[in-house]
């Protein structure tokens, strides 16, 4: 087989493997399992043509876009194989950076092959990777973007004069359109760049040309005007106005949780995180990656610099997040630790080489390779998979059908509200009925989404009600009105719980 052949095709053998197994337990529809409680939302977003919550994900928007629409398919499961398709080439960008890692290494290409999909494999079946590979989300996207910037920065770092970096500036810019803590492997990126220019005839042309084209992919939000100019059912921040648009993409409602862990907490989340690292890998998984660390100290010291500062990064980004599924955004760092266990694999047998018979033995190695993924796959396997998961959207249906005509249901909490989106907006059920959600209404972008939906809501002399209490109380003698999740309104009005429902009194 052709030598360049043989990276494209361990990457791809990985890529189908993924796929297989993703595919095998993906989630028929919307799901609150994995944290995905706002796979309704997202999915409804990509339908209808919307914008879900900040920063509003233009990225993702536009590449799920057409699995939501596939013939004879329902939405979510259209987007949550897209989700699986995203999450399987992240796999395989992560085995042809682990490659070329290697590329200086004195073992043979076949054996350099499958140590790269081994790291490729174990970078899969980790169980929090694969748990967005199977879900609505935007983690699987991400994951995709990241390595793709690890495989382009590993390829600048073997050489290649600034060739790569054009390519890294701008699946940047895009990937910050799917996630904005894409950002914390910019420095790494940064400083690859000057240590390829440095020795550059044109560096401040290749400045200018990476710095447009990191630009050109930022240009991605633009399409969120584009969308709430078509006045979507979901349609955060509706941003039409400068002011409008800086507070969705900037994420203003959720600074609040950026670095904000209470130090008390810390201990916890420091535990947390080395139990997470361990159930990703495995003692053996974790113990490969820091000899990875250890012998790629020599050959490769930019490299694991650069690729440290970014695993940091991400963890700290983490950690510090004071939200109960920060966890995710750790996927990224799983990427790196997959690469140094490349190495560790790498270095270990790198050291077998010289051992008198092995070579005639290495064969049998690598078989032994494959066993560390295979296992991860195995033990994970029930605790992942989501194939007869239907419990978000029974929930969503049942309520609905429980409702009186005309009736208006206050929503409270992502998981109930989301969900009613998805079969209302998405699927179309009960299209009398209207949906409000008791979180959004202080918003006054929300309120006139609402009217337009349902001009009832907004009297002739005046907007809707500015309150949840003044809008119940203008309709409660002449609409039902229903209550679904725990609110506080429930200490503050008489209801009687119906099927899935509270229905408020009269």
């Amino acid at each position: 087989m052709n030598r360049r052949g043989i990276p494209l095709l361990t990457a791809g053998a990985v890529f189908l493997a993924a796929l297989a197994v993703y595919t095998a337990t993906l989630a028929p529809t919307i799901t609150w399992s994995h944290d995905a409680a706002d796979s309704g939302e997202l999915v409804t977003a990509v339908y209808t043509g919307g914008i879900p919550h900040p920063p509003g994900y233009p990225t993702y928007l536009l590449l799920a876009a057409p699995f939501a629409h596939l013939p004879g398919w329902e939405p979510a499961r259209g987007v949550n194989l897209f989700s699986a398709l995203c999450a399987a080439l992240a796999a395989g960008l992560v085995t042809l950076a682990g490659w070329h890692l290697l590329g200086a290494s004195p073992l043979p290409a076949p054996l350099r092959a499958i140590i790269a999909g081994t790291a490729g494999l174990s970078f899969a079946f980790a169980p929090t990777p694969w748990s967005q590979a199977v879900v609505a989300e935007v983690y699987a996207l991400h994951s995709t973007f990241a390595a793709l910037l690890l495989l382009l920065m590993t390829r600048e770092l073997a050489g290649e004069s600034g060739r790569y970096i054009p390519a890294a500036a701008l699946a940047l810019g895009l990937g910050l359109g799917n996630h904005l803590s894409l950002i914390w492997m910019a420095p790494a990126l940064a400083l690859t760049a000057v240590i390829s220019w440095r020795n550059s005839r044109r560096p401040l042309r290749q400045l200018l040309a990476a710095s447009g084209l990191f630009l050109l992919g930022l240009l991605v939000y633009l399409i969120l005007p584009i969308r709430a100019a078509a006045d979507p059912p979901v349609n955060w921040g509706d941003p039409r106005t400068p002011e409008r648009f800086w507070w969705l993409v900037s994420g203003q409602l959720y600074q609040r949780f950026l670095f904000r862990l209470p130090l008390d907490a810390l201990p916890g989340r420091l535990s947390a995180w080395a139990a997470l690292l361990r159930q990703q890998f495995g003692l053996v998984g974790v113990g490969l990656a820091l000899a990875g660390i250890w012998f790629g100290g020599r050959p490769r010291r930019t490299w694991n610099l650069l690729a440290g500062l970014t695993y940091v990064l991400f963890v700290a980004y983490a950690m510090g997040y004071d939200t109960s599924d920060s966890y995710v955004y750790l996927i990224p760092s799983y990427a790196v630790v997959s690469l140094w266990i490349t190495q560790g694999l790498a270095g270990i047998l790198e050291t077998c080489w010289t051992v008198e018979g092995f070579r005639q033995r290495w064969p049998l190695a690598a078989g032994v390779l494959l066993i560390l993924p295979l296992t991860s796959a195995v033990i994970h396997w029930r605790e992942v998979d989501l194939r007869q998961d239907r419990l978000a959207l029974a929930y969503a249906e049942e309520a609905l059908a429980g409702a009186e005509e005309e009736a208006i249901i206050l929503a409270y909490g992502d998981a109930p509200t989301f969900a009613l989106w998805y079969a209302h907006y998405a699927l179309g059920r009960r299209p009398d009925v209207t949906l409000i959600s008791i979180a959004l209404w202080q918003y006054d972008w929300y309120r006139a989404t609402m009217a337009r939906l349902d001009p009832s809501l907004s009297p002739p002399d005046g907007g809707p009600p500015s309150t949840i209490e003044a809008l119940m109380q203008s309709f409660r003698t002449r609409r039902p009105i229903y209550l679904a999740g725990e609110s506080t309104l429930l200490s503050q009005y008489p209801w009687t719980l119906e099927g899935l429902l509270y229905h408020l009194e009269e």
